[in-house]
Parts: structure tokens; C-alpha cells; sequence
């Protein structure tokens, strides 16, 4: 977490830096990226896996993000997220965008069965269902637009996450291209994958007679095509960085109260799994006994290939904060701390009933010590808790236990 922390000084200086970069992006671009991500959000920071400046995407808390669940609040927040793109921008000075909002299920290539989407009992058609659902209804939502004479300000699809690499798969009504299939036959010299090949294959998935498009001005039509090929490429770069660095792991930043079970800092791992849940009461509870049970199998199956005893089940938590409201954050951080930590006996019995059965190791001969660390699941639980200063994106730690 130390090595987290002091990068992080680091990159927060960048980032304070960074509006003149932001500020070029949007110049140049005339669709301005937004996110629904599933509850479990086990990726990347999704903006840095598509090459986008620090700030320039816009994350939300998927509605439908788990079975038979949805957020009231959900269409609220981006109705008015799209009403402050169009009407003003990013920054005040840059002209009205479009939204190009993907709706983001995520799966893994390697481990479909037990590392995709929890949230969506690991059926990944399900959940992309969902996410259809809502690219649907979004778009929907904002045809009223064009009924009143006004411009679309809306293009909505699904997108599949591939945790293993974050290769994304676009899917639009006429089929669907993904990034993992233009790595495997990447070539620098080769033409597929230049900007305008992967414009002609998205006119085949994205048809211009397909009704959000149909709803553009002629010249953003284009600019969709466009805008949208040079997000699959940056995300083609960073697929094949991730492959030939096989990944150095670092803490999501997403802007929300976030608590993250699976991913520390210091640590880099082959499975990567790493569950991301909100802190909301209710669900906090079942979402935390799920990410736990799910990353302590994967966390230990490392262990025992590298013979390495000294494991542990990471867990960040992180709230961020704005201007003078850092004490009351982190006396909420404290006490979303202090009810995990009420929560790790309770569950133990439960994950590690889990871990013994045939989902979990009740088929393999496991070394005596990783037996015995099963049974002592609960100590092998440590906390790490912060805040963050949204406008710099400084994270502050706040205990360690």
C-alpha cells in the first residue's frame, strides 16, 4: 500500500496538470464517452483501458447491475450528465457533445464459469442482456429529442469487458468486433488494423440506417465511426501493453465509495480477480461474503503454485471527498471499516464451507498448510482505508489493520 500511496503523490501532481490534455481531447473529439459498469466492476480503470485522458469519462453505477435489481437513480444521473455535455461541455468553453454511452458487462476469457460477472451469477449472456436492455432504453429515452426537433444527444450500445486482458468487444444490432481478435493477428504493418479498417468494420455492426445514427447530422455520423475506431485502438495498444508486461497491477480510482476486495498495490498476480462493491448498507454484507469467497480461491490457488504461505485477502476502501468535508469522510471510512471487519467471522464460516466444496477445492489434494489456512480464512483478512480529494485525486490512508 506504501508503494501505492507515493506513486499516487505522483499522479495526483499529473492530474492536476492534466486539464490542457483534457482540454485537447475534447476539442478534437465530438462524442464524449460515458460508462454504465456492473456491480462488480473487476477491470482496469475503464477509461485508461480505452486511452482516454485522466477525467475524460464518465462512470455510473449501471442500473440492472445485479438480477432483478436496478437503481432508481440511475437515469436520473445520466439525464443530467448528458444535459451538462450538451449544454456546456466538460470545461464551459467546448462545444455540445454527443454521448457515446456503452453499457459495460464484464467477463474472463480464461475463467467464464468463475471469474466473469457475480453480479450476474456468471451468466454473461444474462447480464449482457441487461446491458442491451439498457443501451435500449437509453436510447429511447433521448428519441424524444428528435421528435422535438432538437439533435440526438445519445448513442448508446453494450460493451464486453475481457477482465483477463481488458480487451473490449463493442456489439452493435449487425454483430460485434473485439479488440482480443485484432491482437491475436496484430501487426504494426498490417492495414486491418489501421483507423479506417476498423471504421469499415464498425459501419457493418453500427449500419447508418440503425435509428441513433439515422438521428445524427450526416457529418456526426461519421464522426461516430470515427471517434469510436480510435477508442478500439488505444484499447488494441493497451491489450498488447498488458500482455507484453503481463500487467502490473494498480488501485482502480474510479470517484464513487468504493470498496475493493482483491486488489492491493504491492501485489501481482496472475488471476487479477478483484471485486468492486458498493458501500451501500443493504448489500454490503452479501456483495462482501461473494468477493470474498471468490478472490480468496484465486489469491490462494497463486499461493500454492508459488508455495508462498504468507497470503492474504487484501481489502481498500476508499471514499472520496470534496473541499472541507474530509473529517466527516473519514470518520464514515472508519465505521465502513469497522462493519467489514464485524462482518469477516460471520461470513468466514460460510466462504470457507465454500472453498472445501467441489466449487471451490473439494476435488483437489491441497497442501496440508493451505488446509489449515482455509480453515483460518478470518485471519487472513487485512484492511487498507483511505479518502481522496476529488479535485486533486490524492488518496490519504487512513489505518491499515
Amino acid at each position: 500500500m506504501r508503494h501505492f500511496l507515493a506513486a499516487n503523490v505522483v499522479a495526483s501532481k499529473q492530474f492536476v496538470k492534466d486539464a490542457p490534455l483534457r482540454h485537447a481531447w475534447f476539442e478534437s473529439h465530438s462524442f464524449r464517452p460515458m460508462a454504465g459498469l456492473c456491480v462488480d466492476g473487476r477491470v482496469q480503470d475503464f477509461s485508461e483501458a480505452i486511452g482516454l485522458p485522466t477525467g475524460v469519462i464518465e462512470v455510473f453505477r449501471s442500473g440492472g447491475a445485479t438480477i432483478n435489481c436496478r437503481s432508481i437513480s440511475f437515469s436520473k444521473r445520466v439525464l443530467e450528465a448528458v444535459r451538462k455535455t450538451h449544454d456546456r461541455g466538460l470545461d464551459q468553453d467546448h462545444a455540445p457533445m454527443v454521448s457515446m454511452f456503452m453499457c459495460v458487462a464484464h467477463y474472463s476469457h480464461s475463467h467464464p464459469k468463475d471469474a466473469s460477472c457475480a453480479a450476474w451469477e456468471h451468466q454473461i449472456e444474462l447480464a449482457l442482456q441487461a446491458m442491451q436492455n439498457n443501451a435500449d432504453q437509453l436510447n429511447r429515452s433521448y428519441a424524444h429529442d428528435v421528435m422535438q426537433g432538437l439533435p440526438r444527444r445519445l448513442v448508446a450500445f453494450p460493451v464486453l469487458v475481457d477482465t483477463d486482458l481488458d480487451a473490449v468487444i463493442v456489439i452493435g444490432p449487425e454483430g460485434r468486433l473485439s479488440v482480443r481478435e485484432l491482437v491475436a493477428n496484430y501487426s504494426p504493418q498490417s492495414e486491418a488494423h489501421s483507423t479506417w479498417a476498423i471504421v469499415a468494420r464498425l459501419k457493418r455492426i453500427f449500419p447508418e440506417h440503425w435509428r441513433p445514427l439515422i438521428e445524427l447530422a450526416p457529418y456526426m455520423r461519421m464522426r461516430f465511426y470515427e471517434d469510436l475506431a480510435g477508442l478500439l485502438r488505444a484499447n488494441l495498444s493497451f491489450v498488447q501493453r498488458v500482455i507484453d508486461t503481463k500487467r502490473p497491477v494498480e488501485l482502480l480510482v474510479h470517484q464513487e465509495r468504493l470498496v475493493f476486495v482483491g486488489r492491493h498495490a504491492d501485489w501481482n498476480t496472475e488471476h487479477d480477480t478483484v471485486f468492486l462493491i458498493d458501500d451501500d448498507n443493504h448489500r454490503l454484507k452479501k456483495d462482501f461474503a461473494i468477493a470474498v469467497k471468490y478472490v480468496a480461491k484465486n489469491i490462494l490457488i497463486d499461493a500454492i503454485t508459488e508455495n508462498e504461505r504468507d497470503w492474504i485477502v487484501p481489502i481498500a476502501i476508499n471514499v472520496p471527498h470534496d473541499g472541507d468535508d474530509r473529517l466527516p469522510t473519514e470518520e464514515y471510512v472508519r465505521q465502513v471499516l469497522l462493519d467489514l471487519k464485524a462482518y469477516i467471522p460471520e461470513i468466514a464460516p460460510s466462504v470457507v464451507k465454500w472453498l472445501l466444496s467441489s466449487h471451490g477445492f473439494g476435488n483437489i489434494d491441497l497442501p496440508v498448510w493451505a488446509h489449515i489456512a482455509v480453515e483460518k480464512l478470518a485471519n487472513r483478512v487485512m484492511f487498507h482505508a483511505t479518502v481522496s480529494d476529488r479535485a486533486t485525486r490524492l488518496f490519504v490512508p487512513i489505518a491499515t489493520v
